[in-house]
């Protein structure tokens, strides 16, 4: 197949040439922005579970506070058990986010802020 005119001649070489150039640069950058992507998704995972990490991390030392505190009654080291429930009962009343206090002594006996045994 011969081609007289010049322009026809640079048609037939650099069409072909343009699109296959076309699709490689169209596929090079698919590549790579799907690359980039799948990184900052990561990143962004990453920094979502450590935020909610320390939040969790912060809620749960803001609700043992008062159970510290509480602990270091000597109620709960003496007392008997009608006044370690009315202990119990004073930390649940002052905080009302606890929904059950219990208490265990050294034997292994369970007592909630109600009086009940377990």
């Amino acid at each position: 197949m011969r081609f007289q005119k010049i322009r026809t001649k640079f048609l037939v070489v650099l069409l072909p040439l343009f699109l296959v150039s076309f699709i490689a640069m169209a596929g090079i950058s698919y590549y790579f922005a799907g690359s980039a992507l799948d990184k900052d998704a990561d990143t962004i995972a990453r920094t979502v579970g450590m935020e909610t990490a320390g939040t969790i991390k912060s809620e749960i030392h803001s609700a043992m506070l008062p159970l510290k505190a509480g602990s270091h009654n000597a109620v709960f080291l003496q007392g008997d058990d009608a006044s370690v429930a009315a202990a119990l009962k004073q930390i649940k009343n002052d905080y009302p986010d606890y929904m059950l206090l219990q208490y265990a002594n050294l034997n292994g006996e369970c007592i909630d802020s109600e009086g009940q045994h377990f």
